[in-house]
């Protein structure tokens, strides 16, 4: 009887014994699985927050252990090109100390586009095809830091555009894009984008969604004359508003702008060869307006050899629209040999001309562009920031869990 009694009781305390530590188990189990999905949705967390910080900051670096709550995060951004970042977002719970009972990592690792805000993000943007001659360029400078060239010259001279055709951005022999190579959503970039013994230094990638294009309208107004100058003639320009119905710039003439000066010119904007239009201060700024044409064979502003345009060489402090007017074309921008244009033309129906050896420092928008062999394009970096603000434009083109 008694050792029946001792069985019993021995057997009761093995499966309490049993059951407790099943218990305990399970509860280890449980507590396991809640820091795996605790971490999981840390690492997310993390990643919500480097595209929140990119898209103020495309320069953000990442940030330290963060808690947040029973878990937390820390990240880390990689760039890899100007528009491309990696970010590795770690995830932990219950924090990130290894000896926290039930502690747990996750790791997500994600490739984020960034998409920077404003008209002129790219050195070079198109609504269809970009072709580059050989040797022609796209590089980039910062005209804060002063004169393009030496130190000064920069590997963010992106080029891009909305279309997905075959041969969309085509580059001949030794042509160079020192930036990024976008072309529109949903493209293959294997075939759109044509390199051949070419470089295309930095990633070659579609756009998440197209760029907007918005077209110009030309302002209402009267204009009753021209500007037209004669050969090695000057005139003075102080500040102010002025309509033309046209500006002609004759060989070796210069126009003089003593002021910030906007100009709105009805049908063509010419300067012929060794002609400048230039301003006589630091500060000035030139906003021209030039009425667009239907027809897309008509030169509606053309530059000769030789000649210039610029507010002080700096980019920022002059722009060109070319306006469409509800037209399907607004004609050519002709760029021709050995001319220098220092400024942002803004022109999404017009088709974009630079001959040889002809250099535009600042960016350019134009429906397709036309760079012959030797010409140039420097884009400006503080053109970046001009235009509508608001913060960049991010998506995650991939992730992984690593």
């Amino acid at each position: 009887m008694f050792l029946g009694c001792c069985v019993v009781l021995t057997l009761v305390a093995v499966w309490g014994a049993a059951m407790t530590v099943r218990s305990h188990t399970e509860r280890q189990v449980a507590r396991r699985s809640m820091g795996v999905a605790r971490s999981f949705q840390a690492a997310e967390a993390g990643t919500d927050t480097a595209l929140v910080q990119l898209a103020q900051d495309p320069n953000w670096l990442g940030v330290g252990y963060t808690s947040i709550g029973a878990s937390g995060y820390e990240v880390s951004v990689e760039p890899i090109s100007s528009t491309l970042r990696r970010v590795t977002a770690t995830g932990y719970a219950p924090s990130n100390d290894v000896s926290a009972e039930g502690y747990q990592l996750r790791r997500i690792e994600s490739i984020v586009l960034i998409e920077p805000a404003g008209p002129f993000d790219y050195g070079l943007f198109a609504g269809d095809t970009i072709h580059l001659d050989s040797n022609s360029l796209v590089d980039s400078y910062d005209s804060q830091l002063g004169t393009y060239g030496g130190t000064n010259v920069g590997t963010e001279g992106d080029v891009g555009s909305n279309s997905t055709s075959t041969g969309t951005i085509t580059l001949d022999k030794n042509a160079l894009i020192t930036g990024d190579a976008v072309i529109g959503p949903g493209g293959d970039p294997a075939t759109a984008i044509i390199a051949g013994d070419s470089q295309v230094l930095g990633s070659e990638m579609s756009l998440s969604t197209a760029k907007e294009l918005p077209g110009v309208i030309f302002p209402s107004g009267s204009a009753t004359s021209a500007l037209v100058l004669s050969s090695s003639q000057i005139q003075r320009l102080p500040a102010g508003t002025y309509w033309y119905t046209s500006v002609q710039v004759g060989s070796n003439a210069n126009v003089l702008v003593e002021g910030d000066a906007t100009f709105y010119v009805e049908h063509a904007f010419s300067l012929d060869s060794n002609a400048q239009f230039v301003t006589t201060c630091d500060t000035c700024t030139i906003t021209i307006y030039v009425r667009g044409t239907g027809d897309a064979e008509e030169s509606v502003v053309e530059m000769d050899s030789n000649s210039l345009l610029s507010a002080a060489a700096d980019p920022t402090q002059l722009t060109l629209y070319v306006t469409g007017d509800g037209q399907a074309s607004a004609g050519k921008i002709e760029l021709d040999s050995n001319t220098q244009f220092y400024g942002a033309i803004y022109a999404p129906l017009s088709l974009l001309s630079l001959d040889s050896n002809s250099d535009l420092y600042g960016a350019a928008i134009a429906q397709s562009v036309e760079m012959d062999s030797n010409s140039a394009i420097h884009y400006d970096v503080a053109l970046s920031s001009s235009g509508s603000g608001g913060g960049a434009r991010v998506s995650i083109t991939s992730w992984r869990e690593i």
